[in-house]
């Protein structure tokens, strides 16, 4: 009778939650379905399916967000639903117009899912801040709790299913082991903790509960570890102030201390008045002024680091994080009795402003990589001015370090946006064909600096594996140790995403085949890939009992690092095999002598 009676209790439950949140719901269970089709692919999953799962994630937390701030009296039935609308258009966006191979993807999807977490934290703003730290500490020990029954569920389905298998001789597939904790974290997880989030008048109530472990955790553990990192880092900000140079790592443990000390201080906030807790009183208040001082380093830290190298995403990530930062410094500094919602919603705001358009990691990164890059080719007088064509000329005659700080700046905008790249390059008077962007944004400088005329002929392209062709017509000549002779057709094979996926493309050749694989052109780092390759075309050659010889060498070149292969002699060459080398591009060359 008991039992009957529990599983009818979890059914209204289950029943009244999905009532109160039919958005979040039907959010997770797309979702959910989503990321179970992904983990049945065998080869890469399609962008479209990962950037849906994406928006549901961000959506999941915006429509909770919406429907707290309804309850809150913040908004009206209709405009909630209005807003639930948007969320929905800003899910659609987010699926069409994100694109997760860029460098600068994993900056802004952080952003992106910082923003709408804090969203739901700053939901029942209007009910006041005794409600706003009540709703945060329930949902935060039931988000903790939730934690562990998921992983507990999980592990003890999935050892069922080994047992099933070992002892009953069931084949189970190995997709069948991820989706069981897809679906307990998707549906189990968020039902879960959306049943468990506080009402309107369970979160306004005026009673302040601060269960026993949770003070303890605030305590004897966060204030604690708080403490002895700020003692770290001051007696490490005296050394720098006297002794030695500031090391950039050092934002990271600050940025760690801003986090556990933001934490503690959210948590131990509704003791800040209580008698029966100093030691949690004192801390609350003192925080801010305790953080200046690291506060000044991490921003003298970030300073240095984009002042000398240029801002890149993680670095604008770092700068956001220390705008956050500041802000809170100075806010708990300047009043006795800070306001704890300025916490999320200043974080909100930030990430929010920060995941896309102007102020996005990608846009400021590029408008100051592109900076950077025209102010170099005016200080070594390649341009004459701004908006001037590039002098080849005197490209090809700066030293190997300076052009590849040219390339390293290219390299950085290529890596976020290439159309910005081909353009940047137009305006200097590098014809790079729309066609073929990476290739010719990799290419163009070389080629300039070579004297080669790369002209596009043919483009081929696969979905999957983000794949350009290009064929062109040139010399097979070059200095630095590479020397073939005759005239090559040379198939360009670039892949955005840094693994080469190029499917079957086979070779007969009678005579010599060159191959050229340019090993991460940009940065010149190609060791490891290098011995990667050597090991890889032994093997495919052992494979198919080729009877030619193997010469491998590693030279550099206008175009950074490079490993060179040529294979001798009668080849049956299949490149399909070579599909796993993390590279930027392929040349294969075909002798026609």
């Amino acid at each position: 009778m008991e039992t009957s009676f529990s599983i009818r209790t979890l059914g209204n439950a289950a029943l009244a939650t999905s009532r109160r949140f039919p958005f979040e719901i039907a959010t997770a269970v797309t979702g959910t379905i989503l990321a179970v089709v992904s983990s049945h692919y065998d080869g890469p999953v399609p962008p479209l399916i990962e950037t849906a799962l994406l928006a549901c994630i961000a959506m999941l937390s915006l429509h909770v967000a919406v429907s707290v701030a309804r309850e809150s009296g913040s908004t009206s039935g209709p405009v909630a639903l209005l807003l639930h609308g948007v969320v929905l258009v800003i899910g659609t966006a987010i699926t069409l117009f994100v694109d997760r191979h860029s460098e600068a993807a994993p900056v802004q999807i952080a952003s992106l899912l910082i923003a709408t977490h804090a969203a739901v934290a700053v939901a029942p703003f209007r009910s006041g801040a005794l409600a706003c730290w009540n709703f945060n500490r329930s949902l935060f020990l039931r988000t903790a709790l939730a934690g562990v029954f998921t992983g507990v569920l999980s592990g003890g389905l999935l050892l069922a299913m080994g047992a099933i298998h070992v002892l009953f001789d069931v084949e189970i597939r190995d997709s069948y082991y991820m989706d069981v904790p897809i679906v307990i974290v998707g549906l189990f997880n968020t039902l879960f903790i959306l049943s468990g989030i506080l009402t309107r008048e369970e979160r306004e109530s005026n009673d302040v509960e601060v269960p026993t472990a949770l003070r303890w955790f605030v305590q004897f553990v966060l204030i604690p570890l708080v403490g002895v990192f700020l003692v770290i880092l001051y007696v490490y900000g005296f050394d720098v102030l006297f002794f030695r140079e500031l090391d950039g790592a050092v934002s990271a443990y600050i940025l760690t201390l801003g986090v556990a000390g933001l934490l503690a201080w959210v948590l131990g906030w509704p003791l800040r008045s209580d008698a029966n807790h100093p030691a949690v009183a004192f801390y609350v208040r003192w925080l801010g002024v305790a953080l200046i001082p690291v506060t000044v380093m991490l921003i003298v830290a970030i300073s240095v680091r984009i002042i000398e190298y240029g801002i890149t995403p993680p670095r604008f990530a770092v700068a956001t994080l220390t705008a956050f930062l500041v802000t809170v410094v100075i806010t708990l500094s300047a009043s006795r009795k800070a306001d704890l919602r300025i916490i999320p919603l200043a974080l909100m705001a930030l990430a929010a402003v920060t995941s896309f358009g102007p102020l996005s990691s990608a846009s400021v990164t590029i408008r100051d990589q592109e900076h950077r890059f025209e102010s170099f080719l005016l200080e070594h007088r390649v341009i004459q001015s701004a908006d001037a064509a590039i002098d080849t000329l005197a490209f090809q005659r700066l030293p190997d370090s300076l052009r590849q700080t040219a390339y390293e700046h290219l390299g950085v905008i290529s890596g976020i946006d290439t159309a910005a790249a081909y353009r940047i390059l137009r305006s200097h008077g590098i014809d790079v064909d729309r066609a073929d962007l990476k290739g010719g944004v990799v290419t163009a400088l070389a080629s300039a600096a070579t004297g080669h005329s790369w002209q596009t002929a043919t483009r081929e392209s696969t979905r999957r594996s983000r794949l350009t062709t290009t064929t062109l017509s040139v010399p097979l000549t070059g200095g630095e140790g590479v020397s073939l002779n005759g005239t090559a057709n040379v198939a360009m094979l670039n892949s955005t995403d840094g693994a080469i996926s190029i499917g079957r493309y086979t070779l007969h050749q009678s005579g010599e085949i060159g191959v050229l694989l340019i090993v991460d052109d940009l940065s010149g780092t190609a060791a490891m890939d290098t011995i990667d390759l050597r090991h890889q075309l032994n093997v495919l050659k052992r494979r198919e009992n080729m009877e030619s010889g193997l010469r491998h060498r590693t030279v550099t070149s206008v175009k950074g690092a490079m490993s060179v292969v040529l294979l001798e002699g009668n080849a049956r060459f299949d490149l399909d095999r070579l599909a796993s080398f993390r590279i930027r591009s392929m040349v294969v060359a075909k002798d026609e002598q």
